[in-house]
C-alpha cells in the first residue's frame, strides 16, 4: 500500500473520474465509522493508503488535534484539511470529516490545497472564511465536481 500523500505531494496526478473513485470509497469508510458512532477526526492524504487493487484504506483514526494551531502554528499539514469547527471550537464531528474529504478531493484533482495561504495564519483565515486559493479550473472540474467539493466545504 502506498500513502496517497505520496502520490499527489504537489502535482495533478488524477483526473475527476479516478477521484470520484477514490472519494466515493473514503465516503464509504465514513458512513461506515458515522453509522458506529465514531468521528475519524483527521483526515488527510497521509491518512489515505491506496491497496494494490486501487482501492483507498482509511486509517489514522480520531488523532488529528487544531488546538495547537492557534497559539504556535505547527504542523501545517494537518491544518490544510481542518474544519472551521475544529479551528473554532476544537471539537470533531461527522459535518468535519466531510470538509475533510472536500479538501482532498480538491487536492487530488488540482494537486494543491483549496486553502493554502502560505502561512498558518493565512491558511486559518482562509479556512474560517471559506476562500478558495484559486478558482475552480474548468479544465479540471465538471460542474458536478465543483459542486460536490463545495457541498463538502461548507
Amino acid at each position: 500500500m502506498d500513502e496517497l500523500s505520496r502520490m499527489t505531494r504537489g502535482k495533478r496526478l488524477f483526473g475527476e473520474v479516478h477521484s470520484q473513485f477514490l472519494v466515493a470509497g473514503l465516503l464509504v469508510a465514513l458512513e461506515y465509522l458515522h453509522s458506529n458512532h465514531v468521528v475519524h477526526g483527521n483526515i488527510k492524504p497521509s491518512k489515505i493508503l491506496i491497496d494494490k487493487a486501487g482501492y483507498p484504506v482509511l486509517t489514522g483514526y480520531i488523532t488529528g488535534h487544531c488546538k495547537d494551531f492557534r497559539q504556535d502554528g505547527t504542523n501545517r499539514s494537518t491544518l490544510q484539511y481542518c474544519p472551521p469547527e475544529r479551528i473554532r471550537y476544537n471539537t470533531m464531528d461527522y459535518p468535519g470529516d466531510i470538509f475533510s474529504v472536500g479538501c482532498v478531493a480538491y487536492e487530488i484533482i488540482t494537486g494543491i490545497t483549496p486553502f493554502d495561504g502560505g502561512s498558518n495564519a493565512e491558511t486559518r483565515k482562509r479556512i474560517l472564511d471559506r476562500k478558495l486559493k484559486p478558482k475552480y479550473d474548468v479544465e479540471l472540474f465538471s460542474f458536478a465536481g465543483e459542486l460536490f467539493i463545495n457541498k463538502c466545504l461548507r
